[in-house]
């Protein structure tokens, strides 16, 4: 991606685009290069045993609350390892799930509904 010092909104690649970029990866840049917020909810996920809720209540203590990403490079600053569902500022519904792992792009799941409705 050739990223232009006069271009605005600016876009950091956090990898960089190539053959192996999907579709999924695409639309999320283009919500960013669109200039739109993104908002990441975190998926808490709660085990089956006796103690599954009280972990769950504890995980979500620590990773907090949702996040606004105004910009690709906000996927960097995700807490590594959790799972978050990617929603554009103005959709209701997404299939788009993002983990900070060893790159922090997102992913689609399928099939699947966010918690978001209105």
């Amino acid at each position: 991606m050739h990223v232009d010092a006069m271009d605005t909104p600016q876009l950091v690649a956090v990898v960089p685009i190539g053959p192996d970029t999907t579709a999924t990866e695409l639309m999320v840049m283009s919500w960013f290069a669109a200039g739109h917020e993104v908002l990441w909810i975190p998926i808490i996920e709660v085990g089956s045993d006796r103690e599954g809720a009280e972990h769950a209540r504890v995980d979500a203590e620590q990773i907090g609350e949702p996040r606004v990403l105004r910009a690709m490079a906000d996927l960097a600053g995700l807490p590594h390892g959790i799972k978050g569902w990617l929603v554009h500022a103005h959709l209701d519904n997404t299939c788009v799930v993002a983990v900070r792992g060893s790159t922090p792009w997102p992913s689609e799941r399928s099939p699947t509904r966010s918690p978001v409705r209105r």
